[in-house]
């Protein structure tokens, strides 16, 4: 069977692309950035690989994603703007999460971050409006400037180590409940900026 690559904007805004599965077999060897950019009928989709920067950006009616232990990295923007995706669980093979990986992704209730994860981009979960709590193991050493700010339905906060950037909260205003963990080494003063519940 032959090793398949999906090049870089290969259906990079096929807005009418219809099928309702996108399902990687064992020949397709990896996706590249834009591949699937702006496929705003995709829905649904299993991934055996690592997911590159801007793969599924604007994707507005992906309510599914599958990634199996083959995934290592969530790339920059690799799902920035998928409105419809309610949860997505990230396998624990997954070691660093992009910025900008599920901006705007408003529909997102929850998230599970494995304790494979060392490193967070900056924005990358930022305008996830509909989220409710995180929590963030001691595996991650490295967090981005505002990684949930405008998570204005945030209200449950648990934090194991590492050091809080600027703007980490931003504007989440109804964060009421945090815990700081005993390894949590620094907080920036714009961490909580306009957390006016906690």
């Amino acid at each position: 069977i032959p090793k398949v690559t999906i090049g870089e904007y290969a259906f990079m805004n096929c807005k009418n692309l219809t099928i309702s599965a996108l399902t990687w077999r064992t020949n397709i060897t990896k996706i590249s950035k834009f591949s699937f950019y702006g496929c705003k009928n995709l829905t649904t989709i299993h991934l055996n690989y690592d997911v590159p920067s801007n793969a599924f950006y604007g994707c507005t009616s992906l309510r599914e994603v599958t990634l199996s232990t083959n995934c290592t990295i969530i790339a920059d923007n690799a799902f920035e703007k998928c409105i419809s995706l309610p949860n997505i669980t990230i396998p624990n093979s997954v070691t660093s999460i992009g910025s900008y990986a599920f901006r705007n992704c408003t529909s997102l209730t929850s998230v599970t971050i494995p304790n494979s994860v060392t490193s967070i981009g900056e924005y990358a979960f930022y305008d996830c409006t509909s989220l409710t709590s995180v929590t963030i193991p001691d595996s991650v050493t490295e967090i981005g400037n505002s990684v949930f700010s405008n998570c204005d339905n945030l209200t449950n906060v648990n934090i194991l180590r590492g050091t809080l950037p600027h703007y980490t909260f931003y504007y989440c205003t109804n964060l009421k409940h945090v815990s700081l963990g005993i390894n949590v080494s620094k907080c920036n003063c714009t961490a909580f900026y306009k957390c006016g519940n906690i």
